[in-house]
């Protein structure tokens, strides 16, 4: 049974739109990796921005709200050239390669921004929160990748996905605060990390039969709240589902509420 039917609608609505978009691009002979290429140029705008909005003193960081909005492009242009490749029939193993390397240089480029910018401020303590961040989001990549060479099955394990953690820069600097943005990838990422470094030993230990390799979070038959936090700290809930969106939801209303508990 769908538990979730607001998210499943919400999502439905969201790929129809996207999905015409994308035919709009084909007939404009708009070609993925032109899409991929603006969108990567986007986000490393968007990282300059972020950086040299230390010079800003002024609340709204305008230089950081401009950063926001041309992420956000920059994400539409994401989701819009995988879904371009696949309706065009041009999905290929390199094209799926470049568009990879592209986001790393993307990722870099916002990165590098959020540490100039705590840098030139003089905070330290949120450079070294910063660096975690990236660190955590470059480990997450590099587990999956060297999990999935080695190993049958997917390990993407966590919440703190590349789509997460963008939205979570995006709104930071839509609000101004950086800082608990940064914070809170920082956290997640790095414990996504653990969740795929759980699942790749699960695996690794039960290759003869990989598909029970779940099993590892525990008894089916412990009490619900047992579980429950279970599933919460190993994270085994995916995408459109409620629990997924209410954590969503929750880092939303952080951002929200730093706005008023933390200085800018």
């Amino acid at each position: 049974m769908d538990t979730n039917i607001i998210g499943q609608s919400i999502g439905n609505v969201g790929n129809a739109w996207r999905d015409e978009i994308a035919r709009e691009c084909i007939r404009r002979r708009l070609s993925p990796l032109l899409l991929t290429t603006i969108g990567m140029g986007l986000n490393v705008l968007g990282g300059i921005l972020i950086g040299a909005g230390f010079a800003i003193q002024t609340s709204p960081n305008w230089l950081h709200l401009a950063a926001g909005i041309i992420m956000l492009l920059a994400g539409a242009l994401d989701l819009l050239d995988d879904m371009v490749a696949r309706l065009s029939e041009s999905v290929t193993k390199f094209a799926a390669f470049s568009d990879s390397v592209f986001d790393i240089y993307s990722d870099l480029a916002i990165f590098a921004g959020t540490l100039a910018y705590f840098a030139a401020r003089d905070s330290l303590g949120f450079v070294i929160v910063s660096a975690i961040a990236f660190g955590g989001v470059l480990v997450m990549r590099y587990t999956q990748a060297r999990a999935e060479s080695l190993l049958p099955g997917r390990y993407n394990a966590g919440y703190m996905r590349r789509p997460e953690w963008i939205v979570v820069v995006i709104v930071s600097c839509l609000l101004n605060r950086l800082q608990t943005g940064m914070a809170l990838i920082a956290f997640f990422s790095n414990l996504a990390v653990f969740h795929r470094i759980w699942d790749t030993h699960q695996t690794a230990h039960n290759l003869e039969h990989p598909d029970e390799a779940g099993h590892g979070y525990g008894s089916l038959s412990a009490p619900a709240v047992t579980r429950f936090w279970r599933s919460v700290i190993f994270w085994t809930y995916p995408r459109q589902s409620w629990q997924h969106d209410l954590l969503s939801l929750i880092m939303l209303l952080i951002l929200i509420l730093s706005v008023f508990l933390v200085p800018a």
